[in-house]
């Protein structure tokens, strides 16, 4: 788990075109895959609600995730990078699915090698 301290740093420095890798849970908190995402747009106005990151999907590593994050640029994905578990976060919203996200980490391009992520470079 991240710390205090690492959780506020990495979530600073997160800016629009930059790649993030998160874990993808079911309700149960079982682990059903990875997903690699473009940074597309923010939302850090504590009035609005949570801190939100908007994202578009680029690559899933299992095809039962590639169909729940839909790659769309007219209404990306919203995330809300939790600091600590993201059980018992409450962010719902009437007009967006949030997803709550405990384990993410920030990539670059270059690192991206994986069989199922090398979809990513065709972007």
């Amino acid at each position: 788990m991240r710390r205090r301290q690492n959780y506020v740093k990495a979530t600073r420095t997160i800016a629009i075109g930059d790649l993030i890798e998160l874990e993808v849970k079911n309700e149960g908190g079982t682990l059903q895959g990875l997903v690699i995402a473009e940074v597309v747009g923010q939302t850090l106005d504590r009035k609005s609600g949570p801190p939100l990151v908007h994202v578009t999907p680029l690559a899933a590593s299992r095809d039962v995730i590639r169909d729940c994050v839909p790659h769309n640029l007219a209404t990306p994905n919203a995330i809300h990078l939790c600091d600590g578990p993201a059980e018992g976060i409450s962010i719902a919203s009437d007009d967006r699915h949030i997803w709550r996200v405990k384990q993410w980490r920030n990539r670059s391009r270059a690192s991206v090698t994986e069989d199922w992520a090398t979809v990513i470079h065709e972007f």
